[in-house]
């Protein structure tokens, strides 16, 4: 059943066919918005950001950083994380660490872990990635 809106006394208040007082409908601009939320859903939305640099060709050291947040009243959870990350040949070794700023303890906090690699493709993989070789090294 299709219900019409309308503003019968020019008070800004809409009345629906059936004498129902209404919220009146957002301009459009605002609806972009309001659409999304009833002022509390945005904060249920997890915030993260990382960043990563990789020194050497081929890429032989990685330095890795992180942070996460969330609404307090959504878990409150806000960490940082710090990384590091080794290659040679096939192998590779990375470490991370989990640091709470504050907030909700998490188990993971003020722990160190470890990954050992191995690429199956060895130097052929790792070198894909490389940068293509200068013309003078190609001359030798």
């Amino acid at each position: 059943m299709k219900r019409n809106y309308y503003d019968a006394n020019g008070d800004g208040k809409f009345v629906s066919d059936d004498g129902d007082v209404v919220r009146p409908p957002d301009p459009v601009y605002d609806a972009i918005f309001s659409a999304w939320s009833d002022g509390s859903k945005l904060r249920k939305v997890t915030t993260g950001l990382g960043l990563e640099y990789w020194y050497g060709s081929p890429k032989l050291l990685a330095l890795r950083f992180g942070w996460f947040y969330e609404d307090p009243s959504y878990g409150n959870r806000n960490f940082l994380t710090f990384g590091a990350g080794l290659r040679y040949d096939m192998y590779g070794f990375d470490f991370s660490y989990i640091s709470v700023v504050k907030g909700e303890f998490s188990p993971l906090a003020e722990t160190l872990r470890f990954t050992l690699l191995m690429r199956w493709g060895g130097l052929e993989a790792i070198n894909a990635n490389a940068e293509p070789p200068s013309e003078e090294t190609q001359q030798n």
